[in-house]
């Protein structure tokens, strides 16, 4: 599950200047650029951005899937030493987040697997899951039920393109949104202020409409060339939602960003029991990431409530 390509570098969207500008203009954080080198080596080691909240605490911004975080050792073939390596900065992490304490959890990029220099430093260690299809694309990977609801999808006259309407685009966001009951947290206005912001090479949008030419569905990207590309937010009017109408979207969205140099797509998170099995069909791996809490009173509360339903269902199966 480790050797699939997987690599999280500078060149991740997430990494991209201008995402993090938006990301402080949006959310009233202020991005502190880190690094955290290897002994002997001024240009090896963990990289990338912290966001501070106004008492100067570690926070993840919302709708972010990753910290942006990048770590390179020195070429080596020894374990032992890329051990070393790793720990030293991880370790310098820990002591920089301690020191800074922090507001709520913080997810690490997939590839950052381990987290025990955080563990012993006392934080609370979680693992989360995604799935990232590596490209090109494997069709023959996919699961034959994509492939039905693509090709239903299309002789029912839904087309994709990529486009810039951002009110169409909220518009089909928006409907998820009422339909889940959670919130994306960006408005319209804050979704065209982010690609005005950033462009529209790395915020990309991809909309399906009807044979009416009414958006149904979209899926908003983050895209930088030779990245891993990102599904970031999508959305879909209930009433399509049996038309096959998304995989068509995603199926689109893939190829373009494929043709444009992607390395892969990220699903971003696999995590919701309800959607894990049709992320499952679209053939890529199954890929874990950590997520990292200083102890607190919510923290030791959250692990008390776990125990108690633990303790709860396993009577129930004893009973």
């Amino acid at each position: 599950m480790h050797n699939v390509g997987v690599t999280f570098g500078n060149s991740t969207p997430l990494m991209d200047d201008r995402w993090v500008r938006w990301n402080e203009s949006q959310w009233g954080l202020r991005a502190h650029p880190v690094a955290y080198p290897i002994k002997g080596s001024s240009t090896r080691g963990l990289q990338g951005w912290l966001y501070l909240d106004g008492d100067g605490r570690v926070r993840m911004p919302p709708c972010n899937p990753y910290l942006p975080l990048h770590f390179s050792g020195t070429d080596t073939n020894r374990n032992s030493r890329r051990y070393r390596q790793w720990m030293t900065v991880a370790k310098m992490l820990a002591e920089d987040l301690l020191s800074r304490g922090m507001r709520g959890a913080i997810s690490l990029p997939p590839g950052f697997l381990d987290a025990r220099a955080l563990k012993w430093s006392g934080f609370s260690i979680g693992v989360r899951y995604t799935t990232i299809i590596s490209l090109p694309l494997d069709v023959a990977a996919i699961d034959k039920t994509i492939m039905n609801d693509v090709r239903k999808s299309r002789a029912m006259g839904y087309s994709v393109r990529e486009e810039t309407d951002w009110h169409a685009i909220h518009h089909c966001l928006r409907q998820s949104e009422l339909r889940k009951g959670f919130s994306l947290k960006v408005d319209r206005t804050g979704l065209q202020r982010c690609q005005d912001l950033v462009g529209e090479r790395l915020v990309r949008a991809f909309v399906a409409r009807d044979r009416q030419a009414s958006p149904v569905c979209a899926i908003v990207t983050l895209f930088a060339p030779g990245a891993i590309a990102l599904g970031w937010a999508s959305g879909t009017h209930t009433d399509h939602l049996r038309h096959g109408v998304m995989q068509l979207t995603r199926l689109t969205a893939i190829e373009i960003l494929q043709r444009d140099g992607a390395s892969g797509f990220d699903l971003c998170g696999s995590n919701i029991e309800a959607v894990a099995a049709a992320k499952a069909n679209w053939g890529g791996p199954l890929i874990p990431y950590i997520t990292a809490e200083q102890p607190g009173a919510r923290a030791v509360a959250r692990s008390v409530r776990d125990m108690v339903k633990w303790w709860m269902a396993s009577g129930i199966r004893r009973s």
